[in-house]
């Protein structure tokens, strides 16, 4: 028995070290590409990365454009969302008294209201996951001057309902921050400010390749439902028919 709980014990430990090792790993991989394009950017001549700085705040421009696009869209998908929710209800509610509507209305209104109501909430709550979604890039950058999570002091308190102490200590990291934000910024050289906008322009297009593939999902819930919706009505109905004039 002890000879066990040994055994048991030793292949814990030898586990936990496996994954301790795979999690340093990991992270000297990471430092390591992040030493490397540090260098690239260090050895650039003062001219060229003038010259590269300013070609890359023009596309981080354009760029963030489209992606505002992308977000209109997605601001748009939730607003179909709610409207078929609230089409579906509204027409669940019409045709609830049976005294009032005719019943050939029901084989063909409440399969495609009930699929569509189900679609809604899908679509709904995808995009919603969309929104709060944690994008991996946030843990590895250092775009500390385009992007207030690496620059803003982490113990600012970002919400509505601040007591006293808290909005007087905001007050002061805001100063502390804009002290700190504003020596860092005095202290670029070409290479480093070429160095935050490069990362930052790569950071708008990963980002973007995000926001595309979400949309593309949302796209293809909500048109897979209403194919789904419209077909569930045809059929229903179809089976309504067959069974009435077969009898």
């Amino acid at each position: 028995m002890n000879t066990n709980g040994q055994l048991k014990e030793d292949m814990q430990g030898t586990a936990s070290s496996a994954k301790t090792e795979k999690v340093l790993t990991e992270r000297e991989l990471l430092q390591s590409l992040r030493s490397e394009f540090e260098d690239i950017s260090t050895k650039l001549k003062e001219e060229d990365a003038e010259r590269l700085s300013s070609q890359t705040r023009e596309m981080i421009d354009f760029v963030q454009s489209r992606i505002q696009e992308w977000t209109e869209y997605r601001t748009s998908s939730i607003q179909i969302a709610l409207g078929m929710f609230a089409f579906c209800v509204a027409g669940l509610a019409l045709i609830s008294d049976p005294s009032k509507t005719p019943w050939y209305v029901y084989p063909a209104g409440i399969p495609f209201l009930v699929a569509l109501l189900v679609t809604s909430l899908r679509l709904f709550l995808l995009v919603s996951r969309q929104i709060s979604f944690w994008y991996p890039f946030s843990d590895v950058a250092e775009t500390w001057r385009w992007f207030y999570l690496y620059t803003v002091p982490s113990s600012m308190v970002f919400t509505t309902k601040l007591k006293s102490d808290q909005r007087a200590q905001s007050k002061r990291l805001f100063l502390e921050g804009l002290i700190t934000y504003t020596k860092k910024t005095i202290e670029l050289n070409p290479q480093s400010e070429f160095k935050q906008n490069i990362e930052q322009l790569y950071l708008l297009l990963v980002y973007e390749g995000y926001m595309d593939k979400f949309a593309m999902t949302s796209h293809e819930l909500l048109s897979r439902g209403i194919r789904i919706s419209i077909s569930l009505s045809i059929l229903v109905s179809a089976l309504t028919i067959l069974y009435w004039f077969s009898n």
